[in-house]
């Protein structure tokens, strides 16, 4: 793995304090006046994992930021045990810091059994290789200067299709055929195409870690979106 995502690794591997309460950081010289959304649903959904059997993965989630967190300062994670049942496991966690609630997460954990999926069919796609990675367009289009704020990232993302810079400077790189791919059905809603792994290789944080570390890439996709991808 790379150092990045050591880090990432590092900072959800939470702190058990008591049963049901957990400790976590933020990274250690952190520039941010905020700590990151995707950090704190990240280790919320490290916690409330590590309270289920490791047979049950996490089947869905609703989270609510309500204040800011403090970087500065730990954050503490309290989950409730809200159900265990034969095939479904409920937590409820929440995130303190000051005395205050800054964050909320539901989760459901479903044992694995087949039943109806609900999922589109996944479009033909150039396969993680044959994308360019962010870094390296950003390093061609602005110089290595711009491409730092990237290097260090832990998950590579790399979008497929124009970014805002390509497409202002060359508005042929819209194909329609790529346009209508990345547009929802019936909606007109933008769909970002995008490849995504764990910089460095594949590696593993295994158990709760795992989705843990596809929110918070999630979060990382939500901020970089606005800016690199056009939205026409």
């Amino acid at each position: 793995m790379s150092k990045a995502l050591d880090g990432v690794v590092e900072l959800l591997d939470l702190e058990q304090i008591e049963v049901n309460i957990f400790r976590g950081r933020s990274p250690e010289g952190e520039r941010r006046q905020r700590v990151f959304g995707g950090q704190v649903a990240g280790q919320a959904l490290v916690a409330a994992g590590r309270t289920v059997p490791e047979d049950r993965p996490v089947h869905s989630l609703h989270a609510y930021f309500i204040r800011p967190g403090d970087p500065s300062v730990p954050l503490i994670y309290l989950v409730e045990r809200v159900r265990d049942g034969r095939s479904f496991t409920t937590r409820r966690v929440t995130a303190v810091q000051h005395g205050k609630t800054i964050f909320t997460l539901s989760a459901s954990f479903h044992h694995p059994e087949p039943g109806a999926e609900h999922v589109e069919p996944m479009p033909e796609l150039p396969g993680p290789e044959d994308v360019e990675p962010t870094v390296d367009r950003l390093r061609r289009l602005y110089g290595a200067k711009a491409a730092e704020y990237f290097i260090d990232n832990p998950i590579d993302i790399r979008h497929i299709g124009p970014l805002t810079v390509e497409a202002q400077r060359d508005p042929s790189a819209l194909r329609p055929g790529l346009a209508s791919r990345q547009r929802r059905a019936g909606t007109g809603a933008r769909r970002g195409l995008y490849r995504g792994r764990r910089a460095g290789g594949v590696g593993g944080t295994g158990g709760p870690g795992s989705p843990a570390v596809l929110r918070l890439a999630n979060d990382q996709l939500e901020k970089e979106l606005p800016s690199l991808v056009p939205t026409a």
